[in-house]
C-alpha cells in the first residue's frame, strides 16, 4: 500500500512538473519507465506496474490542461512551443501563415505582443523526415547542439562537464550491480538532455541537472 502511494505522489509530482515546464511531460515518462526498470529490473511485473501507474497519474493529472489547449488550438498536444522551436532551429527561420508579408497582425483583438503565442501566425512546421536535406540538416544540428551542451555545462561550473565525464564512467561501473540511488540520479542526469540534442541548449535548459550533478 506504501509503495502504492509512492507511485500516485511521483505522478503528481511529474504533472506539476509538466505544468512549470512542458518538456517536463515526454522527460517525466521516460524518466519514469527507464528508472523503474533499473529498480525493478528482477522484477518485470512490479516494474511495468509501478511506471504504468505513475504515469498514468500525471497523464490524468495534466487532463484538465490539455483539454484546455485543446479547446484553444483544436489539436491534441501538451506544448505547441516544442514543435515551433525544433522547425525554427532546423530551418532557422519561421514560415509566417499565408497572408503575413511584412507585418504581423495581431492574433486575436488587444494583442499586445506576438510573442505572446508565436503559434496563431506561424505556418509550416517542417521536420527532419521530410526531406534528406532536413534530414542532413539536423545530423549537423545535434553536432552542433552537443557542442552548446558542453559549453552550457561549463556556464554553470567549469567543473560540470568533468562531473558529467565522470558520472558516465560511474554508471558503466555500476550498470550490472544493485541499483542504489546515486545510479538512478545519474542515469536521470543523462536522461534529461536527450529531448534537446534535437533542437538547442542554453544553460538554462539544463537545470534539472544542477543539483543531481
Amino acid at each position: 500500500k506504501k509503495s502504492v502511494l509512492l507511485w500516485v505522489a511521483c505522478g503528481i509530482i511529474g504533472a506539476l512538473a509538466y505544468f512549470a515546464k512542458a518538456y517536463a511531460f515526454p522527460f517525466f515518462i521516460l524518466n519514469t519507465l527507464v528508472c523503474t526498470y533499473f529498480i525493478c529490473k528482477d522484477n518485470k511485473a512490479l516494474w511495468l506496474k509501478s511506471a504504468l501507474t505513475a504515469i498514468l497519474v500525471m497523464i490524468a493529472c495534466s487532463l484538465p490542461w490539455i483539454m484546455a489547449l485543446h479547446d484553444k488550438y483544436h489539436i491534441w498536444t501538451t506544448s505547441t512551443s516544442g514543435s515551433l522551436n525544433m522547425s525554427w532551429y532546423l530551418v532557422g527561420h519561421p514560415y509566417w501563415k499565408q497572408g503575413i508579408n511584412l507585418l504581423i497582425h495581431p492574433f486575436y483583438p488587444d494583442s499586445p505582443y506576438y510573442w505572446e503565442d508565436p503559434y496563431w501566425v506561424n505556418g509550416a512546421t517542417p521536420h527532419f523526415w521530410d526531406s534528406w536535406q532536413l534530414f542532413g540538416r539536423q545530423l549537423l544540428r545535434i553536432i552542433q547542439n552537443l557542442y552548446k551542451l558542453t559549453i552550457s555545462m561549463a556556464q554553470l561550473s567549469l567543473f560540470f562537464p568533468l562531473i558529467a565525464f565522470m558520472t558516465l564512467g560511474f554508471i558503466n561501473r555500476k550498470r550490472k550491480s544493485t541499483p542504489d540511488a546515486s545510479f538512478i540520479a545519474s542515469i536521470s542526469f543523462f536522461l534529461f538532455p536527450f529531448g534537446y540534442i534535437l533542437v538547442n541548449f542554453e544553460a538554462r535548459y539544463i537545470w534539472y541537472m544542477l543539483p543531481l550533478g
